[in-house]
């Protein structure tokens, strides 16, 4: 969380977005027995992603942070063309677009990050093409891995069982691929995750959606959110379906935005956004928490 607490202490207008979506989170975070994320988060001294991640509250600070972003950027640039959403960044993505209160998506991320967390096997970044990937896992004999990200053409994740991690590693280091264990203790994007997206399912179901004021994607298979369909099964489907970051960077782009920013607090959606988006430089890639200067 350093970067939202160095942007808040840079930006007036992001901390009053910030405290103003807090005080709709807050209440929902005691309610599930948590501590207010408010107070801590602009204290002397907030808790870092370890901690609140240990905590089981990473995904509600991510919430409101990224609520927070959306509603002071919206100031600075007007409202959005369209959103798009990564894994259970669909949530705020959502929000944003009007589909649910802010309310409402702070317990829906508090019903679903446990789903998530629960998810067996683990994810593995390799620093390759997609094509490349499959090599790998092919090349590691483990049963049961696939691509669960494609950020870009030199980024994949990879969702394996535990029990292959070593293997994939070592089938990449065999192509000299770089392969890192991502930090997240569980797998996601997997189609053997059935069982999970179901339970997801039944979690967010009682939340019912207002039709959504702009277009609303979900990396997880560079879907659009249909509003005539069930959106509660359309967001638990994130967990068994592989997440096409150049695919719906390409779609969003339809809606001609003038900028694109990453509301995500680590900046990794922009790094890929600028590998994947034609080198013109008719649209800025922007990642408001890792710039120092950003104009808020």
């Amino acid at each position: 969380m350093a970067s939202l607490t160095a942007a808040l202490s840079r930006s007036r207008l992001l901390r009053d977005a910030f405290d103003e979506v807090a005080g709709q989170t807050d209440p929902v975070a005691v309610a599930h027995g948590q501590e207010p994320l408010g107070p801590e988060l602009t204290g002397p001294t907030p808790p870092s992603t370890t901690d609140l991640a240990r905590a089981g509250r990473v995904e509600l600070a991510m919430f409101t942070a990224a609520m927070a972003a959306h509603r002071a950027l919206s100031q600075v640039y007007g409202p959005p063309t369209a959103v798009v959403g990564v894994s259970l960044g669909d949530l705020p993505a959502l929000t944003a677009a009007g589909a649910f209160t802010v309310s409402d998506g702070a317990r829906m991320t508090l019903a679903a990050a446990p789903v998530q967390r629960s998810c067996p096997g683990r994810m593995v970044h390799l620093a390759c093409s997609a094509r490349v990937a499959d090599e790998i896992i092919d090349r590691s004999g483990v049963l049961n891995a696939a691509p669960a990200l494609v950020n870009d053409d030199r980024s994949v994740v990879v969702t394996a069982p535990r029990s292959g991690v070593d293997a994939i590693q070592a089938a990449a280091a065999g192509q000299d691929v770089p392969a890192a264990l991502v930090s997240v203790p569980f797998g996601s994007h997997h189609p053997a995750l059935g069982e999970y997206a179901e339970e997801g399912y039944e979690a967010i179901r009682p939340f019912e959606p207002m039709p959504a004021r702009i277009p609303v994607y979900s990396a997880a298979g560079a879907r659009r959110y249909c509003f005539r369909g069930d959106i509660a099964r359309q967001i638990s489907d994130n967990l068994v379906t592989r997440v096409e970051l150049p695919t719906v960077l390409d779609r969003g782009m339809r809606h001609r935005p003038d900028v694109l920013l990453d509301l995500d607090t680590s900046g990794s959606l922009a790094s890929s956004a600028r590998k994947v988006l034609p080198d013109d430089r008719s649209v800025a890639v922007c990642a408001p928490f890792q710039e120092e200067k950003f104009p808020w």
